[in-house]
């Protein structure tokens, strides 16, 4: 696909009414929906090194860090999304669905490494979260314990347990959306047929 093809895409996806909400909502869903899995599995399965806070506000602090990082590439991603819908015949929601969440989850694999970057214990954001919003003596005990874990092994984690995630939430995003626009069919559809005096 040549680079021109890609952005024609992109802006023709954004023409639609309800794009920008489609964004929101798919965003929304995989960096908290799919941010809660991961954030378990990271930070209480393997015992990532983050900050002393409450596991919730550590979610929190993870999946809108996310949410504000990959919205924008979720934004290339969806019409991308489209564009494969177009090439699947009838299994243009499989696609579409396979689409998204697999270049998703390969853009998340550096996840682990980055989220130890710019929050895990010891940095400035992580010193400035457990400040704000108060050391967590449970978590901090559990965080004594942590092992220092090589990048690698968790950006291949992150791939494995993230694609089942998001093609959950991804496949789930695109029923809440087709159903708002669904209803939105139903609800128009006797108004439009009104005529007004």
């Amino acid at each position: 696909m040549r680079l021109v093809d890609g952005f024609e895409a992109v802006l023709a996806f954004y023409r639609q009414p309800l794009a920008v909400a489609a964004l929101l909502l798919s965003s929304l869903l995989l960096s908290f929906g799919g941010g809660a899995v991961m954030f378990y599995f990271h930070a209480i399965v393997r015992g990532e090194q983050g900050p002393a806070i409450a596991d919730v506000h550590h979610w929190l602090l993870d999946s809108g860090l996310g949410f504000v990082g990959l919205t924008p590439v979720l934004a290339v991603i969806l019409p991308l999304g489209v564009r494969a819908v177009s090439r699947a015949g009838r299994f243009g929601r499989q696609a579409y669905v396979l689409t998204v969440a697999v270049l998703f989850t390969v853009l998340t694999g550096p996840g682990p490494f980055l989220h130890n970057q710019l929050a895990g214990g010891g940095t400035p954001l992580a010193d400035f979260a457990t400040e704000l919003l108060g050391s967590d003596a449970g978590v901090a005990a559990r965080n004594l314990d942590v092992q220092e874990r090589a990048p690698l092994t968790e950006g291949l984690l992150q791939l494995a347990v993230g694609l089942p995630v998001y093609l959950f939430f991804t496949w789930l995003a695109l029923g809440l959306v087709r159903s708002a626009v669904g209803f939105g069919r139903r609800v128009s559809a006797p108004l439009s047929a009104t005529r007004c005096p």
